[in-house]
């Protein structure tokens, strides 16, 4: 029985060792693409004048979807005030809708912090874009062998473990589920560290309002741009509809300002 155990130990581990080794260190010249991308002025980390969002009561619609994010925002804003207070700094440092931000925070991760958690979907983010990657699946093939050599190329700049790292089911990563070939496109130093890492809520959220917001002066509509964030799923689309509303009137009680939203 124990040498029975030891074999399927043995032939356990010599599977790991052989996915590992299917994987290459990025190239010098993909890590350079990322430092590029954040060679612009960095964002500073400062709050652009807004102040700390208040707790405060809300009546809720009847819904239970609506009641999920309302519920999640009010208690951000209860317990992690300064976080919600930087995905709204972001949005008014690029001219994006508060409700909007938020929205695209509810949708991609449920409002998560960040960390190597990847945000969402607890998958590991490099095995699920292997899976994508194969050959087989023709219709992704090559989008998704860029990604796996940026998510390489990211996780070497910002220092986290590309093996280890988790994210959606397609190896989408942090607070805003970015897609690492997105993210080298966007690419943000938010909080000041001389670092772009999706991970980060403050970079993400920043490489968020800027994504979003380049999407709607191509589009010229909020609701085209936010189908557009997710890859064009109209459900996507709808389901903001139906918070957005309710996330602008929350923010606008908790933080007694006019706030620019884009809700219908």
């Amino acid at each position: 029985m124990q040498t029975l155990l030891g074999l399927v130990f043995i032939g356990c581990g010599a599977i790991f060792v052989n996915y590992i080794a299917t994987f290459k260190p990025p190239a010098n010249n993909q890590i350079r693409i990322i430092h590029k991308s954040i060679s612009n002025p960095t964002v500073k980390a400062q709050h652009h004048n807004i102040n700390l969002p208040k707790p405060v009561k809300y009546r809720k619609a009847r819904n239970n979807y609506v009641d999920k994010a309302v519920n999640r925002l009010l208690y951000r804003i209860r317990h992690n005030p300064n976080a919600v207070q930087t995905v709204i700094s972001a949005c008014s440092y690029y001219g994006a809708p508060v409700d909007t931000c938020l929205t695209l925070w509810w949708l991609e991760s449920s409002m998560g912090l960040g960390g190597d958690k990847g945000g969402a979907g607890g998958n590991l983010a490099l095995q699920a874009i292997e899976k994508l990657t194969h050959p087989s699946n023709s219709r992704r093939w090559k989008r998704f062998k860029v990604n796996k050599r940026d998510l390489l190329a990211i996780a070497n700049h910002c220092g986290f473990n590309a093996y280890t790292v988790q994210g959606s089911w397609t190896g989408a990563l942090g607070p805003f589920q970015f897609m690492p070939a997105t993210w080298i496109k966007v690419a943000i130093d938010g909080n000041g560290d001389n670092k772009a890492c999706p991970l980060n809520l403050q970079d993400s959220a920043y490489g968020a309002a800027k994504y979003i917001r380049n999407l709607q002066r191509k589009s010229g509509s909020w609701n085209k741009a936010i189908q557009a964030y997710s890859g064009g799923s109209s459900a996507y689309m709808r389901r903001s509809i139906l918070v957005r509303k309710h996330f602008c009137n929350i923010m606008q009680k908790s933080m007694q300002i006019n706030l620019s939203c884009s809700a219908p």
